[in-house]
């Protein structure tokens, strides 16, 4: 977390005053932390809670009580969020998918989301619950740094959760978690910080207090702040969606706080309608703003998200995500920010298509390459109506995060790592990666990218995808500055290492004889050739795929001067059982042969399906390949053999001149 640690916040002055003008304090009779007293509770009383009532200590803690439960009875959770509001799960929405902590099985986040909805945490779940361990807890979380968005998520649920655990605490207790509540606020607010755990720590917990502790003066003045620092976020959408973006694993959680806002928004312009028109129409205001930004973040939570209902990026299961899933679930409230057209569209996601209106809603959405520049965040769809394969790539800093799923299953999910050595000696990256190329059409989606490295060095990744054939390709090209002009350089060797993340519950299959590699999850998903390797293991190849201890890929490669190191996935399962092949090209200049360092070319044939790959490291030409002569730096195609025709599906830069 930026910043210095929050402090707790002194809210002694609450304690007297409520809400009439008197200064006296009576402080607490039992020290902070000091066990409740209370009659036992049958566990096999669901009706009963854990603790009941205590006694109160003071004539102020008394009406504090009465008055905060009695007002709470006008605000309760099911007033204002509806059926999200049963069992609690609205305030457990996104928590399974961030950061890979099982939300759902957490007792406290449980216990906590269930009192803030006044939901029953009776019988035997919450019988042997230790509260002062869960108190200690929350005292931690409030100044650990890491895991923001999370964290401000289960800090904003506690303090919802305030009005119902004035049944459970004493009064002590429970002053001391209002200051760590407000204290943790107000760390953020005095931040001016743009990381969007701002937007729950400060604004959402700003409303949760000044509305359902309105009795209390320090929390009924958050009111006015809270709306501002809305007003002054949602200024400009662009910025918050570019924010957002920037931590995709957990867009869930800022999703999930923009409607939850909005209900209270809603609440609040219901309850001030007839006293405060100034607030009303700076909370419309606000309304529409937030309205768009929750918008165009549904859009892109839909395109994260996997064809089992997962998050992309996260290591969470189906069944750890219930709250995101259910008939009141995050994914399911979200879209009914535009029911027409995100219902259809996430019915399709999960494997419940409907052709009603299909090219309507289709129409609507936006190109199936979702690609935020400012984000560097990327989302590759062969189609949005369908489960047959995505790719996610999430650029950020000097990691670059991949994602490739089809169907229900991620295959391969997490951080690409690249070791590049030259000469015996770890050449590391100086920068981060870049954006150098994107297209897109009704054929294939391609990105480009590129990352400098000690020395001269750079390693330029393409990342494509074969829409219709459902087939991935993923390649790095080592490449060296004025590599030509220097003979040094052509006789320096490259060793290269890439490890790309295999899914939780993804099985690699080599085969023993032949370099391919199926991922299987039940049944296979995938097949994984390396294609400037030999077709045959056994055969002397630079390039070589492995599996490691771990069940991960290992790409390797070696050469001189530069190399060329590409990997081709088949998606299609149909294709699985047909008879195929692979081939690295001869590639001619001037009727030379051309070594890998300088250009290289690929045939990849299964059954009737044929592609064509060709890669230039260096300017030159025109070169010849399979009976085509171009002068490009990147060119794939379908190649169709009964009539030896070309279909052409990607071309970067040269122009391309046929025979």
């Amino acid at each position: 977390m930026p910043g210095q640690l929050p402090e707790k916040v002194e809210t002694a002055n609450d304690q007297p005053k409520l809400d009439s003008n008197t200064e006296t304090q009576t402080p607490s009779s039992t020290p902070s932390g000091a066990a409740v007293e209370s009659d036992s509770v049958t566990a096999s009383s669901p009706d009963r809670q854990p603790w009941p009532d205590v006694s109160p200590l003071s004539p102020q803690w008394t009406a504090l009580k009465k008055q905060v439960l009695q007002h709470c009875r006008a605000t309760s959770a099911k007033t204002v969020f509806g059926k999200a509001a049963k069992s609690g799960e609205l305030y457990r929405w996104g928590l399974s998918m961030a950061d890979n902590q099982p939300g759902d099985d957490d007792l406290s986040i449980d216990f906590f989301s269930r009192v803030a909805c006044d939901a029953a945490v009776g019988g035997h779940r919450f019988a042997d619950i230790d509260l002062n361990r869960m108190l200690a807890d929350i005292n931690q979380l409030a100044t650990e740094r890491g895991n923001e968005l999370r964290q401000a998520t289960i800090m904003t649920m506690v303090a919802a959760a305030l009005p119902g655990l004035l049944r459970h605490l004493d009064e002590s207790r429970w002053w001391d978690l209002l200051g760590t509540i407000q204290g943790y606020r107000e760390h953020w607010d005095r931040q001016n910080t743009t990381h969007p755990a701002s937007a729950i720590a400060v604004a959402e917990i700003g409303l949760t207090l000044s509305i359902l502790l309105q009795p209390l003066p320090s929390c009924r003045r958050m009111l006015d702040a809270a709306i501002a620092w809305i007003s002054d976020w949602s200024r400009e959408p662009e910025t918050c969606i570019r924010i957002a973006l920037e931590h995709p694993g957990e867009l869930r959680l800022q999703v999930a706080s923009i409607l939850r806002c909005q209900a209270w928004l809603d609440h609040l312009a219901e309850t001030t309608a007839s006293k405060k028109k100034r607030l009303l129409k700076q909370i419309q205001r606000i309304q529409k703003t937030l309205d768009e930004i929750g918008k165009e973040l549904t859009f892109w939570m839909l395109a994260l998200t996997r064809g089992d209902g997962t998050a992309g990026f996260s290591r969470g299961g189906r069944a750890s995500q219930k709250a995101d899933l259910g008939s009141s679930g995050l994914l399911k409230s979200a879209t009914e920010m535009k029911p027409e057209l995100f219902a259809p569209a996430l019915n399709s996601l999960l494997g419940r298509p409907s052709t009603k209106r299909r090219l309507s809603w289709i129409s609507e959405f936006p190109e199936p390459l979702m690609h935020h520049e400012g984000a560097k965040l990327a989302c590759m769809l062969p189609e949005w109506d369908s489960r047959r394969g995505r790719v996610l790539v999430n650029y950020k800093d000097e990691d670059f995060q991949i994602e490739l799923s089809t169907g229900k299953s991620a295959l391969i999910s997490g951080n690409l790592e690249c070791e590049v050595i030259v000469d015996g000696r770890a050449n590391l990256p100086t920068g981060n990666w870049e954006l150098t190329c994107e297209y897109t059409d009704d054929d294939v989606h391609y990105l480009e990218f590129e990352q400098p490295y000690e020395n001269g060095f750079s390693v330029q990744r393409q990342v494509g995808l074969i829409r219709d054939d459902r087939c991935f390709f993923i390649a790095d090209a080592v490449i060296q500055e004025d590599y030509l002009s220097d003979a040094s350089k052509a006789q320096k060797k490259i060793e290269y290492y890439a490890r790309f993340p295999v899914f939780d519950g993804i099985e690699c299959v080599a085969d023993s004889e032949l370099n391919e590699t199926f991922l299987n999850h039940e049944t296979s998903q995938a097949l994984v050739l390396p294609l400037a390797a030999d077709e045959w293991r056994e055969a002397r190849s630079d390039q070589k795929l492995a599996i490691t201890n771990e069940g991960n890929l290992l790409l390797s490669d070696h050469g001189t001067g530069q190399l060329f190191s590409p990997l081709w996935i088949d998606l299609s399962r149909k294709r699985f059982k047909s008879r195929r092949t692979w081939r690295q090209l001869t590639v001619g200049e001037q009727l030379y042969v051309l070594p890998r360092s300088t250009a290289a070319a690929y045939r990849i044939q299964s059954g009737t399906s044929q592609w064509i790959l060709y890669r230039s490291l260096h300017e030159g030409g025109p070169r010849s390949f399979f009976g085509k002569q171009m002068i490009t730096d990147f060119f794939a195609a379908r190649f169709h053999a009964h009539d030896q025709s070309w279909e052409q599906l990607i071309i970067v830069e040269g122009n391309e001149d046929h025979q």
